[in-house]
């Protein structure tokens, strides 16, 4: 049985010098966490010897066993325009949110959404031949 925390939802932006997804416009975790993921994985294995010193071995292992898929990664590009950090801002701070250079604001709209999702169900069957 596995246990993973979530880990913190950034809120990022363009840096004037180094580019997109560089500025950490909110404090690290401010904007929350994904979820917690857990995974139960399973292994049954068979062993029979095959003479002094040859041996069989058969096995199957139930990875995600109970198929939980748990978002594990999200957008955390808030905008790609060049910002500078909002010192001990909160979400709701990102509505005063102006660009560095003066121009408009290009939000992402797909901020917050899921890129990744913990692998699903998986069976392995296997067998290993030793002597």
């Amino acid at each position: 049985f596995t246990a993973i925390s979530g880990r913190p939802i950034q809120a990022l932006g363009a840096h004037i010098a180094y580019g997109g997804r560089q500025t950490l416009i909110l404090p690290s975790g401010s904007a929350g966490r994904t979820p917690m993921i857990t995974q139960l994985d399973l292994h049954v294995g068979y062993d029979q010897k095959l003479g002094k010193q040859a041996k069989l071995s058969v096995f199957v292992d139930v990875l995600n066993a109970l198929n939980q898929q748990q978002v594990s990664n999200v957008d955390d590009e808030y905008t790609f325009s060049i910002v500078n950090p909002i010192v001990g801002g909160r979400p709701a701070d990102l509505r005063y949110l102006r660009p560095s250079d003066g121009g408009q604001l290009i939000v992402n709209s797909n901020y917050g959404q899921p890129t990744a999702f913990q692998a699903p169900l998986l069976l392995r069957l296997g067998g290993r031949l030793s002597f």
